[in-house]
């Protein structure tokens, strides 16, 4: 009767599953689970049952993307499969699992339990073993192994279609097209997601059907209003080119690289505007070439191109004064100023805004005059002379009150929020930024709305209110999901990702990453896909699970090298090492930490080279290679000399003294706690004086200079005392030090 029952439940949990509702289905396999445990068998059936249960369960878990929740509880499917005996139960264990970690973008892994589950269901299942084709071969895609994985999609569709299983047949059809989406091939991506839209139209599968109009947008940038836009502009387009009409042909170029632009493809963006540029000169019309030169230059500087920004800028600032242009003038100014400060060279940017303000003020043009003071003000903050650029906030309000200007005054309260969350002055911040807020909506302004909730972000997280950060980021992600901003996506995601790690709630953290990763990877951005798996390294570390930490800084490593970005190669090697130093693999620790310092010396980074040198250090101690350790605690010295930092360089000198010690080279030690004495003292560290007073002691000590010693260990005594520290050791070597010298008398 009980097993009857707990059978009526996984059918309805298998219904609702179907259905959809994901959590009535979870609560329903909960429940028979639960009635499961009550059976004292444990026959076959029975394990069937507990196993049909749990994977419900966990399925639903997967749809609401509890990914990791399924990860870990796949192994509990796997055991009472393996308890079934049947490869058919154990190869759907693996699949689980490995859908899960595919999902968590732990590629490697998955690969390897589909693998698995592929091998056994060759003989077993041929339909699961083409549904694991499919999930293979998106696996390839997110490799970059884009044939291979087509040619996994094809040979699933040819299963499917030797069992007439239509809608099978479409979702492999749909994959071939997800494929060539990632290659960057648009119109052959279309192709197949309109095939399979075609065939989930027959079948009247309204999710597949939304599935592919979908992902037909994401070939057009996934943004509704954006599609619409750019449809309408090619259609522009066409009858333009079949009219052979140049002038409006640029106007639509043009037109397709401001949307581009919009949605963060930069790079296309400025193939449009370069196709505008050609037309523009064939036709010699040089006010549309300034703008077109201007707005290649924007792209670039939004991409951190600032030499080749420049120098479209540059070629844009020559037509200008040529014509003499001042509308020109000033936004040409005003863009090469904003190069300037985003390569932190304010005082040129600040030239470059003056020049442009001097020329808005001469005409009067209030909406370039604000923007010339908001530009000024900005590099007041930058510099960090709050007062000024609070001062030009402010004289920005007064004008954009006086024209009744509300968008405009919505951003500069975003700024003045900015300038007091730096002060600390949380309330004030919190009041600007909401007042921004409530115009923005009032205007319906999207874009405007998300800087809102990232400025409020940035306040909750500086006053460590991490819910309420999570909250506002949480808002900036839909926002930027609603306008298709891909790389905000990536961005806003890493930062929810960032909140979790100060929470020390690191699946969350990793969640996070992983989705910022999955974005920055499907539009290239593979600067901030380093960032990504660098940050999931790090919960990992956080985690103590160094080896999945080593697996994404190794992954940071070879996108470095394939880029031959130099300071990523460098810190890559540099984590690397430190992960084998912290699993004790010391001597893979020096020889990682070395090839970091030879990168790091590229580059001129003495910081990095310092501090690989001084990790060096610390891995050639734990090996008792002293002589090591101290070579290169010296060139740790070395670098701070040159850096000319004399907090470290005492720190430096005293650890030099420490191993010396070690060595039993008392003299050379005693030498270098010297220099370290008078650093601490020169820079007033008292703690630092203590402690080197301690172990200059312990040389004096030992050379029988007891009254020296004493004076030593007396004033570390005092020290530590004020400072709360512990002087058990220092109370020990006074008493010890007195008791020789009344031995002596």
């Amino acid at each position: 009767m009980l097993k009857d029952n707990i059978i009526i439940l996984i059918e309805n949990a298998k219904k609702d599953y179907e259905a959809f509702k994901m959590q009535e289905a979870i609560n329903i396999a909960e429940k028979a689970i639960i009635q499961l445990e009550q059976l004292t068998d444990n026959d076959k059936d029975t394990l069937r049952l507990k196993f049909e249960a749990r994977k419900i369960k966990l399925q639903a878990n997967h749809f609401k993307a509890n990914y990791a929740f399924v990860s870990e509880k796949a192994e509990e499917l796997l055991k009472i499969a393996q308890l079934i005996n049947e490869q058919i139960y154990i190869a759907e264990s693996y699949a689980i699992k490995a859908g899960a970690l595919t999902e968590l973008a732990n590629f490697d892994e998955a690969l390897r339990l589909y693998n698995k589950s592929l091998d056994m269901n060759k003989t077993a299942d041929d339909k699961a073993y083409a549904d694991n084709l499919n999930s293979i071969g998106i696996i390839k895609v997110r490799f970059a192994e884009y044939d291979q994985a087509i040619e996994y999609f094809n040979t699933a569709k040819h299963i499917f279609e030797q069992h007439e299983m239509n809608e099978k047949i479409a979702e492999s059809i749909a994959n071939i097209g997800f494929a060539h989406r990632f290659r960057g091939d648009m119109d052959e991506s279309i192709k197949f997601y309109y095939k399979a839209l075609s065939l989930f139209e027959t079948l009247n599968n309204k999710k597949k059907i939304a599935e592919c109009y979908s992902n037909i947008g994401l070939c057009h940038n996934w943004k509704a209003e954006y599609n619409k836009a750019i449809d309408f502009i090619e259609k522009a387009l066409t009858i333009d080119k079949e009219l052979n009409d140049k002038v409006n042909m640029a106007n639509h170029f043009n037109n397709l690289g401001l949307v581009k632009e919009n949605m963060g493809e930069y790079q296309i963006a400025i193939d449009y505007y370069k196709k505008t540029l050609e037309i523009d000169q064939t036709t010699n019309d040089k006010l549309k070439m300034i703008i077109a030169y201007n707005n290649i230059g924007s792209c670039y500087t939004r991409k951190k191109e600032f030499n080749k920004a420049l120098d479209n800028h540059e070629k844009a600032l020559l037509l200008a004064t040529e014509l003499n242009d001042n509308i020109s003038l000033v936004s040409t100014y005003q863009s090469i100023g904003e190069i300037h400060r985003q390569s932190a060279d304010p005082e040129q940017a600040l030239e470059y805004f003056e020049k442009s303000l001097n020329i808005s003020l001469k005409f009067n043009d209030i909406v370039a005059i604000a923007a010339d003071y908001n530009n000024i003000a900005n590099i007041y903050s930058q510099q960090g002379n709050y007062i000024l650029a609070e001062e030009h906030y402010l004289k920005i309000i007064e004008i954009f009150k006086s024209v009744n200007d509300k968008v405009s005054l919505a951003l500069v309260y975003n700024n003045i929020a900015d300038i007091y969350r730096i002060f600390e002055d949380y309330d004030k911040a919190l009041s600007y930024a909401f007042q921004a807020l409530e115009i923005n909506k009032d205007n319906d302004d999207k874009l405007a709305q998300q800087r809102n909730y990232h400025i409020l972000a940035t306040i909750y997280e500086d006053m460590k209110q991490y819910d309420n950060a999570i909250a506002s980021y949480s808002q900036t992600l839909s926002i930027s999901r609603s306008l298709n901003l891909n790389d905000e996506i990536a961005n806003y995601n890493n930062n929810i990702g960032l909140i979790y790690f100060y929470k020390k709630d690191y699946p969350k953290a990793i969640l996070f990453y992983e989705k910022a990763a999955f974005t920055n990877e499907e539009i290239g951005n593979f600067a901030g896909l380093i960032v990504n798996y660098n940050n999931i390294a790090g919960c990992f570390c956080e985690m103590e699970k160094y080896e999945l930490a080593e697996s994404y800084y190794k992954k940071v490593n070879e996108l470095a090298l394939k880029y031959n970005l130099l300071p990523d190669i460098a810190s890559s090697y540099n984590n690397l090492g430190y992960v084998k130093d912290v699993m004790a693999d010391y001597a893979a620790a020096v020889e990682l930490y070395l090839i970091a310092i030879e990168f790091y010396k590229q580059i001129d980074d003495i910081e990095g080279e310092r501090r690989n040198c001084n990790n060096l250090a610390h891995c050639y101690e734990k090996m008792d290679n002293l002589e090591k350790a101290i070579e290169f605690q010296e060139r740790v010295a070395q670098c701070l000399i040159k850096q000319e930092d004399d907090v470290l360089l005492a720190d430096s000198y005293q650890n030099i003294g420490i191993l010396l010690y070690k060595s039993n080279k008392d003299t050379e030690a005693f030498s270098h706690y010297l220099q370290a004495l008078e650093i601490y003292r020169k820079i007033g560290d008292n703690l630092g004086v203590a402690n080197v007073s301690y172990n200059i002691g312990l040389i004096q000590k030992y050379f029988k200079q007891y009254n020296l010693a004493l004076e030593n260990f007396e004033i570390a005594l005092e020290i530590w005392r004020d400072n709360d520290a512990e002087t058990q050791n220092v109370e020990d070597q006074i008493k010890n030090t007195i008791d020789l010298i009344n031995s002596e008398k």
